[in-house]
């Protein structure tokens, strides 16, 4: 029995770490979504305080750098 309730303690340990992992990995992505509700994260990779400022700065540079883009996609 107390074999069953280890088990049970590590299963339990184990889930909660991959939970954990998880999670982690979700914050390591750098896609729109991650940036979007994160301001912590777009502080720390960008030093701008938020999303919508970095959308802005964003917005006005896409013009300059659209052909820059495009030649990386070939």
């Amino acid at each position: 029995m107390e074999d069953i309730e280890r088990m049970e303690d590590v299963l339990r340990q184990n889930t909660t770490e991959l939970g954990d992992l998880r999670t982690k990995a979700l914050d390591t992505k750098f896609n729109q979504e991650s940036f979007e509700n994160n301001e912590e994260k777009t502080k720390f990779y960008t030093g701008l305080p938020n999303f919508l400022v970095l959308l802005q700065v964003f917005q006005l540079c896409e013009p300059y750098i659209t052909y820059i883009m495009r030649v990386q996609n070939l």
